[in-house]
């Protein structure tokens, strides 16, 4: 999946059909990488669904703060720990 593939997909979620922001938003995608990156969770080259809904999450919960806010980010803290434990999501090797 394409940065503007996740962007789109991120504008669907918010919801936010303009270009205005997309500079913000791309900012936060990467942003969320990153954070998902230092808790040790690599990102599939094709970005799977689980992957793509903690963007989602992270980016919901930073672009506009609103009182779903704490929701949000113990949404996303949830579906990272779930990630950084998934073989499938992890540099983690058996015996490492």
């Amino acid at each position: 999946m394409t940065n503007q593939e996740l962007l789109d997909s991120v504008k669907l979620s918010l919801p936010v059909t303009d270009t205005r922001f997309d500079e913000d938003l791309l900012d936060l995608i990467e942003a969320a990488k990153a954070d998902l990156g230092i808790a040790g969770v690599t990102l599939p080259e094709a970005i799977d669904s689980l992957s793509r809904q903690a963007v989602k999450l992270y980016v919901k919960a930073y672009f506009r703060i609103t009182e779903d806010h704490d929701r949000l980010v113990a949404a996303y803290e949830k579906l990272k720990a779930s990630l950084q434990m998934s073989t499938g999501h992890t540099d983690w090797r058996d015996g490492a």
